[in-house]
């Protein structure tokens, strides 16, 4: 029952992260092929997204502002990891 509940937004996620590294959607398919479509369907989406964009898109994670690039939420919870540091409202 879990594995139905899951199967449409974990395929829309693995199809969104293969248009960010420049793959059709249509590479989910090799999944199919035993063992190894499984292996290459884990390599393609950890590899780095293509930062110019594509026909996709642009990728959001480099995307420029007019401040410069968006910090992460890591670097964001190692500048100030409890509410303590907060600055009171004035």
């Amino acid at each position: 029952m879990h594995g139905l509940a899951v199967l449409l937004p974990n395929l829309g996620v693995t199809v969104r992260r293969l248009h960010d590294t420049g793959r059709s959607g249509w590479w989910c398919f090799i999944a199919l092929i035993p063992l190894v479509g499984v292996i290459v369907l884990i390599v393609f989406p950890a590899t780095e997204g293509n930062q110019a964009g594509d026909k996709y898109g642009p990728d959001p994670e480099y995307v420029p502002t007019a401040r410069g690039p968006r910090p992460t939420a890591r670097q964001t919870a190692l500048r100030c990891p409890s509410a303590m540091c907060r600055r009171a409202p004035s």
